[in-house]
């Protein structure tokens, strides 16, 4: 009997888990094929001068036919490709609805790959060419060091790895609160350096390095080399011995699967120079600091003729002990280079004299003190003038978080603003981190896009109100990187559950007001972080109130100083200038379809001109729409589109012109490191248009559109809509919380466009894009290729609306 019971009791398991998988069936959609992505690769890389085999893992690679790197000296040939069966991914736990899964296949690729002996030490980037296009970029580092591969389990001092100097091993932290510990000889007074790669190439690892003894007694330790996620140790052993070097993660809390590398040699590395940089068009002696060095220490150093703003050049030298084992950055200014003085500066009334313009080169050192240190710089100024003081430290490799703060001649804070608080919510749900621009606040009753807000020390501006109490309220950011933007150059910063945040109105220094039982606050002269392309590094635009003499106070954010805590000053008049870039450097165009790209400016020192964009020199068969990154905006997308008979294999040119003065500048989006390459795709599961080319609406009025879609190719997933090209100011409406969606069961949506009543009129191109969703990090956009005109017309005798 029992075991009919059995029988009984597995035939219904058996059952049930049938019932079950069809059920999954039942209620998955699969979506549209994703584009072609490599997700791992072992080993993370290999010595320079040998072959080795390389295993990457992706998705949609079947047919892959070549390895493309971005340097020369590497060569691979794919040896066998082979396709692997996707684990059926399920609706989490209490989730309800339907499973919305894309269309992949898993592969796995065997590639041999020869290593030039001459091939640069460095990160190499490639891409795997497929017939659906390319892949993402992926990163492979290149060494001079014998390759050590990790072997677990090495966790503990007993448990650790022995290994053979020098090497090179790769490694990754396998899972939360992992550490990785390696076991080695050294001889006296041997001086050795550690250094960690991974997020130089895209890993997740925040890396800590430890030094111990054979007892397990910390010798030395660090977490940020020259101010990064990669640690970096330096160390002379004075005794001889066995030592061991532990690797682990910052935060001990992150996902596993985060790989590194971890050189060990007596190679030569250089952390700084002295002077950090050199003007254009000179030849300059710097001073090397770093391990390794012998007696060879000074160097000469030649600048191209014209730099450009954030210019550089590449310094790695080779001397007696062989080559630097990393290059460093060196920055390239414009104007005449001055060095700190001998003399102490670090008072108000010994400040050293900083001419306009200049750029000084100094150290914040003061090993003999007790406090940190801070250099004061004396200047001059007229009343109005601008004068644009910029710090480059961190992001050429020193150590300094540094923050600048002007005096007046009486050692007083120059007032900037005065703030006015004049409604009060408070932040809720969460914390607010330090970049995000999306923050969940209790009530936006009498607030508008535009309006100023102030939370903690941050002043910021409001892009877009939310349509619901489930919604954040999102406020103007980067257009670079997407973090929000303190404006009057104010540092954003974390802010807890439940702090206040303040509408307020922004007024000339020293203005008064009768009490509304809200703060004023006096905003100051100060900056820590310049924003998205200066990282860590201040940058303050000052405006004289009068005539006079002022100083500038130069410190490190955290009371920190040292040798390497090293800075370049520069101080001139705003020089209008911009760069830019571009979110799409490969893209795999579907024959007779196009894909939008979309381009970003940096806008520099104030300038807010008109940049005219195009894409250059393009092969027969493909067409591309030019765009206009309009005064005051950021973006524009381009459209670039393939004919039925377009042939693929050709680099983006992307060149952006500009009037500034009387002089028309050029920038060129920089391609070479992201291996820029066009490629065509099969034809295209999803085509999109709309029913209008061109709508006019008043300011503060609203106009409305339809989407529709066309499915190929048996495609029957839903549709997200996106709207690009609107500026601040324009928004989508009649929206739900997932924005401008087309339901699988539909092919059209209709949707409001709404104008705040302070957009100036004039014309605004816009574009339609849909995508299908797919778990691959290269997005499927498909572009109507016709721009929609947006007329914002005047309203006919109405006084115009002033912007708050």
């Amino acid at each position: 009997m029992k075991r009919h019971v059995v029988f009984i009791l597995l035939l219904i398991s058996t059952i049930t888990a049938s019932q079950a998988q069809d059920n999954t069936r039942a209620n998955t959609i699969y979506t549209g094929t994703a584009q072609p992505f490599v997700t791992n690769i072992a080993p993370l890389g290999a010595q320079r001068g040998t072959t080795v085999t390389m295993t990457i893992e992706g998705s949609n690679l079947t047919g892959a036919s070549e390895v493309l790197w971005n340097k020369p000296g590497v060569a691979s040939k794919i040896t066998f490709n082979t396709e692997t069966a996707r684990e059926m991914p399920k609706l989490a736990e209490g989730q309800t609805g339907q499973l919305v899964i894309d269309k992949l296949v898993r592969n796995k690729l065997t590639i041999e790959t020869t290593i030039a002996a001459d091939a640069a030490p460095g990160i190499y980037n490639y891409r795997i060419k497929t017939p659906m296009g390319t892949t993402n970029l992926g990163s492979f580092v290149i060494t001079g060091l014998p390759d050590v591969a990790e072997k677990e389990m090495n966790d503990s001092l007993m448990d650790a790895q022995e290994i053979t100097l020098p090497a090179s091993i790769g490694g990754a932290i396998g899972r939360a609160g992992d550490s990785d510990s390696y076991k080695f000889k050294a001889k006296q007074n041997q001086t050795l350096v550690f250094q960690v790669l991974a997020a130089a190439f895209g890993s997740r690892l925040d890396s800590v390095l430890t030094l111990l003894d054979a007892n397990g007694k910390t010798l030395a330790s660090n977490d940020s080399g020259n101010g990064g996620a990669d640690s970096l140790l330096g160390y002379t052993f004075f005794e001889a011995g066995e030592y061991v070097i532990r690797i682990t993660e910052f935060e001990k809390q992150k996902p596993a699967g985060m790989g590194y590398r971890l050189q060990i040699s007596e190679a030569l590395y250089i952390a700084s120079v002295f002077p950090m940089g050199l003007q254009q068009g000179t030849t300059a002696e710097v001073e090397a600091a770093g391990f390794n060095l012998g007696t060879e220490r000074k160097f000469k150093l030649t600048a191209k003729p014209q730099a450009v703003w954030d210019d550089f050049l590449w310094f790695q030298p080779t001397l007696a002990k062989g080559s630097a084992i990393a290059p460093l950055r060196i920055p390239i200014g414009r104007d005449p280079e001055v060095m700190e003085t001998a003399e102490a500066h670090n008072t108000l009334a010994t400040a050293q004299i900083l001419a306009i313009p200049s750029t000084i080169n100094g150290n914040i050192q003061n090993l003999k003190a007790k406090t940190s240190e801070s250099d004061f710089y004396k200047f001059t100024a007229k009343k109005g003038q601008a004068i644009v003081f910029e710090v480059a430290a961190q992001r050429f490799g020193s150590m300094l978080d540094s923050v600048i703060e002007i005096f007046d001649k009486n050692g007083q804070l120059v007032p900037r603003a005065t703030v006015r608080c004049e409604w009060q919510t408070n932040l809720t749900l969460r914390d607010a981190n330090s970049n995000g621009s999306g923050i969940r606040i209790e009530s936006w009753n009498g607030m508008q896009p535009g309006d100023y807000v102030m939370t903690g020390n941050e002043i910021l501006m409001i892009d877009r109100l939310p349509k619901g109490p489930d919604e954040d309220t999102f406020f103007v950011a980067d257009p670079l990187t997407g973090d929000r933007v303190g404006m009057f150059e104010t540092t954003p910063e974390g802010h807890a559950i439940n702090s206040p945040i303040y509408k307020v109105s922004v007024h000339p220094p020293g203005t008064k007001f009768s009490s509304n039982g809200l703060p004023t606050v006096t905003l100051y002269y100060r900056n820590d972080d310049g924003g998205a392309l200066f990282g860590k590094d201040a940058r303050l635009t000052f405006t004289a109130p009068a005539d006079g003499e002022y100083v500038l106070k130069l410190s490190d954010v955290r009371g920190l100083h040292g040798y390497n805590f090293g800075y370049r000053l520069s101080a001139h008049e705003p020089r209008p200038d911009f760069s830019i870039v571009a979110d799409l450097l490969n893209p795999n165009v579907p024959l007779g379809a196009a894909r939008p790209i979309t381009v970003t400016a940096n806008r520099i020192d104030g300038f807010a001109g008109d940049i005219d964009v195009k894409l250059l020199d393009l092969p027969a068969g493909w067409t591309a729409t030019p765009g206009t990154i309009k005064a005051g905006q950021n973006s524009t997308v381009l459209i670039l589109a393939a004919s039925e008979k377009a042939v693929g294999g050709f680099s983006l040119k992307i060149q952006g012109t500009a009037l500034i003065g009387k002089q028309r500048i050029t920038r060129h989006v920089d391609t070479h490191e992201k291996l820029s390459l066009v490629s065509t795709a099969p034809a295209p599961e999803l085509t999109v248009f709309t029913d209008v080319q061109r709508l006019t609406v008043e300011p503060g009025g609203t106009v409305s559109m339809t989407a529709s879609i066309k499915r190929h190719k048996g495609f029957a997933g839903r549709v997200p809509i996106d709207v690009r090209g609107l500026p601040h100011g324009i928004i989508t409406t009649d929206v739900g919380l997932n924005g401008i969606l087309i339901q699988p069961e539909e092919t059209a949506m209709r949707f409001t466009i709404e104008v705040q009543p302070w957009v100036k009129p004039g014309e605004q191109p816009f574009y339609v894009v849909a995508r299908i969703e797919t778990t691959s990090p290269q997005r499927q956009d498909f572009a109507y290729a016709v721009p929609i005109v947006l007329t914002i017309k005047a309203k006919e005798n109405t006084a115009s609306v002033g912007r708050k």
